[in-house]
């Protein structure tokens, strides 16, 4: 939050590490996120859903497995649930 101020919407895209690091690193090269390892990925998985967890009138998370277009309607319709 600045000064208070928190979005309306937090999407979070989830999807497991492993996927995720797979993903990262077939779009050509690393950088210095990745090259943090697994472990570091599971924590920060771990609090950004800790994160929406907690907040669950401003969070929704999606679920990132599938190709672009499943992804997109997922958020569609998590935005379109909020504001219909």
């Amino acid at each position: 939050a600045v000064d208070g101020l928190k979005p309306d919407l937090t999407l979070v895209l989830d999807m497991p590490v492993a996927e995720g690091l797979s993903r990262a690193g077939a779009r050509g090269g690393s950088d210095r996120y990745e090259r943090m390892g697994p472990v570091f990925h599971e924590k920060l998985r771990a609090a950004f859903l800790s994160i929406a967890a907690g907040e669950p009138e401003r969070c929704v998370v999606i679920d990132a497995l599938g190709d672009e277009e499943t992804v997109a309607q997922r958020i569609e319709q998590a935005v379109s649930a909020r504001w219909p």
